[in-house]
């Protein structure tokens, strides 16, 4: 199907508004849902990079390990699939 072309196109327009209604994590996730649906895998990775950019969604948390030293460590416990799969692209295309 095409649901993926509206609910980019929609995902856009809210950017593009400067109104009280903005993208937040819930859109987002809807938007990479449709996205891996469709096959839209580098797409998908874009708008996740976009809306980290944007400060909508961060997986990056601060733990310790099993002595006690801070790290850093992506939490994808409260991402969608589709969100976890843009996230670990992300992070891997960086690396």
């Amino acid at each position: 199907g095409e649901a993926w072309v509206e609910a980019l196109e929609l995902y856009e327009r809210m950017l593009d508004i400067d109104g009280p209604i903005r993208p937040n994590a819930i859109t987002l996730n809807s938007l990479l849902v449709a996205l891996e649906n469709a096959g839209q895998k580098d797409l998908a990775r874009s708008k996740y990079d976009e809306g980290r950019k944007l400060k909508i969604v961060n997986p990056w948390r601060r733990t310790k390990t099993i002595k006690g030293e801070s790290v850093r460590a992506m939490d994808l416990h409260r991402f969608s699939g589709a969100m976890a799969k843009a996230a670990v692209r992300s992070f891997m295309d960086g690396y």
